[in-house]
């Protein structure tokens, strides 16, 4: 498991956006390297991915290498260009998102 702290510097340095496609919705930090093959739950094994490209990409062993290009590259290019008040909306979009997702699994538990 990620920490939420990791997850969150995560999302932060990609600009709230999957690595791969640049949606900015219900996006999930991803391992990289799978913490079954021991990869670590650290910021350089951390990928922002949306549903979708998760679904694409999460699983599939092939892939990790492009996916971690994704993630290096878009570390690069987050440092070189500000775009703080774009960042401040999503990471406020990411929170209500995440906020809404976990009242919903409270929901679900509770009509279990």
């Amino acid at each position: 498991m990620i920490p939420e702290g990791v997850k969150l510097e995560a999302k932060r340095r990609a600009h709230y956006q999957c690595v791969i496609c640049r949606q900015t919705k219900f996006l999930h930090v991803h391992h990289i390297l799978p913490q079954e093959a021991g990869g670590p739950a650290t910021l350089d094994n951390a990928a922002p991915l949306c549903v979708e490209c998760h679904d694409l990409y999460g699983g599939d062993p092939t892939k990790r290498k492009w996916c971690a290009r994704r993630v290096t590259f878009g570390g690069r290019t987050a440092r070189a260009r500000s775009r703080t008040a774009t960042t401040a909306l999503l990471q406020k979009f990411d929170a209500l998102q995440t906020t809404w997702q976990r009242a919903g699994a409270r929901w679900r538990s509770s009509r279990s």
